[in-house]
């Protein structure tokens, strides 16, 4: 705890930092290889993280549903974006 307080305390001048909110899990705070220490110490496996953006999973979509990508966004009461069209 002391040295979280001791973490926290530190950076409390640095403003916001962008890669503090690059989680890949979230039960964890620091970088990538202190979580892989505490997954190992826990004996877990660290979970595989797919690096993948919403963009991309929506191009996706759209190609193989024939649907324009606007549609998938859309906030129309009908959902025919949700529902695919269907």
């Amino acid at each position: 705890m002391r040295q979280y307080e001791r973490f926290v305390k530190g950076r409390m001048g640095q403003g916001h930092r962008e890669d503090l909110y690059d989680l890949k899990d979230q039960r964890f705070l620091g970088q990538e290889a202190f979580v892989e220490n505490v997954h190992r110490q826990l004996n877990e496996e660290a979970p595989f993280v797919y690096d993948i953006s919403l963009g991309q999973i929506a191009s996706e979509v759209s190609s193989a549903l024939h649907l324009p990508t606007d549609l998938l966004y859309s906030l129309t009461r009908n959902r025919q974006g949700p529902w695919a069209g269907r």
